[in-house]
């Protein structure tokens, strides 16, 4: 699944040229063929959730070819619903008598949502803060360190005291464990963690940090959330299949950080270093290029499959360059990316295909840094 409605933020938001593909949102209107009666015009736009009347001039009118019928189908936020779609019917084959209901066919699940969200937390807050209304997406009572507020019919097991252990639980057992592998790999001593620390200093003094730089945990912060408060992308799509099993709450978290470590998702950011590793000065990069359109090399933190324009999460990536410029711009690969990205802005090739940078391409240098 490759999008989530969020009433706050541009990002993921359905346009209205693809509102025929159908998000399914949680959540039925009472849908009808169009007809001259007043009472059966307003069912079409009844929400059965609430009992509420929708706004009936936005919908999508469909004429179907195959039974002469007229459908109206309501768009609430640049969005439609698969179960109003699968009010149209008309037999599959000629002489069948059997109506079937209309489907949506989205590979990649491109142009289909599956929930309804109005979070969005990437300024201002802490990971824990995002973690905590995030990964259960319940209506908190601590509306001061969340600052927002998400449907109740998302909880875990629709119990809001498990759904906090489970996050508690399922937060420190991820930071812990990532704290474990990096020591292992460092083959350095794991410390205790301090009650009196937030969640990313404590990562930071478990594995070595005497004392957690507020600067660079302030920006840990900021770069987790941007990763995870990024519409429905894959990892979270997986945490949600996973769930929807009703398994254990750790199964979930693995599930979406297997998915997560993929090349074609967070695992992007270490291949993107890696790529300017091996093109090394900022003299080869034309070659490079070359290489790249050539299909001989693939050009990792380069294109996106939604976005056809800048990510909008490099911006705040860029903010977070600039707080840490000096020690950035003491690693000569910086020099080179911005050849990469000075060539590919000009270049047909990039500039025809909409090949503009994504987050990936300038946050393995704050990593790099840190």
């Amino acid at each position: 699944m490759a999008t989530t409605i969020n009433k706050t933020m541009n990002i993921g938001r359905i346009r209205d040229s693809e509102a025929q593909a159908g998000g399914k949102i949680n959540g039925n209107l009472a849908t009808t063929t169009v007809t001259t009666t007043a009472t059966t015009y307003e069912s079409l736009f009844l929400d059965s959730s609430n009992g509420a009347i929708r706004d009936p001039s936005d919908h999508l009118k469909v004429l179907d070819s195959r039974t002469g019928k007229v459908y109206n189908i309501p768009i609430s936020d640049g969005f439609v619903r698969g179960s109003d779609l699968s009010t149209i019917k008309a037999p599959i084959h000629e002489g069948d008598g059997r109506l079937q209901p209309l489907a949506v066919l989205d590979p990649g699940f491109q142009h289909t949502a599956c929930k309804e969200s109005s979070i969005t937390l990437i300024r201002n807050t802490n990971f824990y803060s995002m973690c905590m209304i995030g990964l259960a997406a319940y209506v908190s009572t601590d509306k001061e360190m969340t600052g927002s507020r998400c449907k109740a019919v998302m909880t875990y097991h629709q119990n809001l005291a498990k759904t906090d252990d489970a996050i508690i639980r399922s937060t420190a057992y991820v930071a812990t464990t990532m704290a474990i592998c990096y020591c292992h790999m460092q083959n350095v001593e794991l410390r205790e963690p301090q009650p009196g620390l937030t969640l990313v200093e404590n990562f930071l003094h478990m594995i070595g940090m005497e004392d957690p730089d507020k600067k660079i945990s302030r920006t840990i912060d900021r770069l987790w959330i941007l990763v995870a408060d990024h519409e429905l992308s894959c990892s979270t799509a997986a945490f949600l299949h996973t769930a929807s099993t009703m398994t254990d709450p750790m199964a979930c978290v693995l599930a979406a950080m297997s998915a997560g470590a993929g090349p074609l998702h967070a695992g992007a950011i270490e291949l993107c270093y890696q790529g300017l590793e091996l093109i090394g000065t900022v003299e080869n990069v034309p070659a490079y290029i070359e290489a790249v359109k050539a299909k001989q090399f693939r050009l990792f933190g380069y294109g996106h499959r939604v976005y056809k324009t800048k990510d909008p999460r490099a911006t705040l990536i860029e903010e977070l360059i600039e707080e840490h410029r000096e020690t950035i711009e003491a690693n000569p690969l910086l020099q080179v990316a911005l050849a990469i990205d000075k060539q590919a802005n000009t270049d047909p090739y990039f500039v025809e295909r909409k090949l503009k940078l994504n987050a990936d391409f300038y946050a393995c240098f704050i990593y790099i840094a840190l």
